[in-house]
């Protein structure tokens, strides 16, 4: 049991001319009726602590909708390396798991190493770093594209800078076809950035994304001001440009909530 958690813990690890990739591995298993969640450290991560005490205070995992609390625990040494393994059980199933930050935050370059067991079958993993500090695993499709659905909308109402480029679009009226052509352009810009965001073909700093989507609102406010007929195939094309700004910032909000 401990080589086969110690041989998962490197699964990530690639080789590196001058040093070995730093990595926690956590380990979930859960079945119809508990929990079992394992971490295994280098013991030099763990120096001057207590270790039963030091990890279970770092495991910061809610099973669905309350945080993990064990009922026993076990403490495991490897005897033929620098690694230990904190083992801990709650008499409780759950059907998604949250881990809110790795287990070694502060300790630049230490990646944590998440697999997620359901009744024996490997569902799920992933890696938390500083990066994407924490992730949502063991869902189904169903849960998945509900809990985006309701971050999407948190999104949009929470910042209103997409309403408002919408709605500067749409003031100058028309009729229904061309307004459903301007939101269709602006979804569409939308939809090819979250693709290429979440496949890793392109990505954008928000340095540059923050910016130009205040001035995407400035341009249409200063347009619908000076032109008071706005032509309809400008407006389009504007929607599908600026719409990928929006986007950019809008795929940034989801990948860094740990986007599957």
């Amino acid at each position: 049991m401990v080589t086969a958690r110690i041989a998962a813990l490197f699964w990530l690890a690639l080789p590196a001319a001058a040093h070995v990739i730093q990595i926690t591995g956590v380990t979930i298993r859960t079945d119809s009726s508990s929990t079992t969640v394992a971490i295994t450290a280098h013991l030099p991560l763990l120096a001057r602590t207590d270790p039963a005490v030091e990890l279970p205070r770092r495991l910061r995992l809610r099973l669905d909708d309350a945080y993990f609390r064990p009922i026993t625990t076990s403490l495991t040494r490897d005897p033929g390396g620098d690694t230990l393994t904190w083992e801990a059980t709650e008499q409780r199933p759950a059907g998604s798991f949250k881990l809110e930050a790795p287990i070694f935050p502060d300790v630049p370059g230490d990646t944590t190493v998440v697999a997620v067991y359901r009744d024996g079958k490997l569902i799920d993993r992933a890696a938390l770093t500083p990066q994407h500090p924490d992730a949502v695993l063991g869902e189904n499709t169903t849960a998945v594209i509900r809990r985006f659905i309701e971050m999407g909308i948190a999104h949009i109402l929470s910042g209103p800078d997409h309403i408002l480029f919408v709605l500067g679009l749409i003031l100058a009226g028309g009729s229904f076809r061309r307004l459903l052509a301007i939101v269709s352009a602006f979804t569409l810009a939308h939809s090819i950035t979250l693709s290429c965001t979440a496949l890793g073909v392109a990505s954008l700093s928000p340095r540059i994304v923050e910016p130009m989507i205040a001035f995407s609102i400035l341009v249409v406010g200063v347009e619908n001001l000076l032109t008071g007929k706005p032509k309809f195939n400008h407006r389009v094309a504007m929607a599908f440009g600026f719409g990928f700004f929006h986007g950019f910032g809008f795929a940034g909000a989801l990948t860094e909530s740990g986007l599957p």
